[in-house]
């Protein structure tokens, strides 16, 4: 069964910023959720398909919101690890995740050693 959902943003800053330069955003989220028709107009995107692929595309597009509220760069790795952990039921993840940061002081160097083994 197909469903659509619209989307407004606040103004076209934000839809530029969501979207990305040249709709780059919108076409990676497309490639993600293939059965999922995604159209922009002015600041609104309309999604069409699937209720599944409709409601995990829409919270990509409210994740994207999120970051770009919170100032962040939004890149199109932003867009795939967070349309991946949508698919996978994580994502009350992805605030924790981007939250995250690192401070870096200018005046000493600092080394960051990540480790993988919890």
């Amino acid at each position: 069964m197909s469903i659509e959902k619209r989307l407004t943003f606040i103004d076209m800053t934000e839809a530029k910023a969501v979207l990305g330069m040249k709709d780059e955003f919108l076409r990676t989220l497309q490639k993600e959720f293939p059965g999922c028709r995604i159209a922009a107009r002015g600041n609104e995107v309309i999604l069409t398909g699937p209720e599944p692929d409709v409601s995990q595309a829409a919270q990509v597009f409210s994740e994207l919101r999120y970051l770009n509220r919170e100032n962040t760069y939004i890149t199109t790795q932003h867009v795939r690890y967070s349309a991946d952990l949508i698919r996978q039921g994580q994502e009350e993840l992805l605030h924790d995740i981007y939250s995250d940061t690192v401070s870096i002081s200018a005046s000493r160097p600092m080394w960051i050693a990540w480790s993988t083994t919890p």
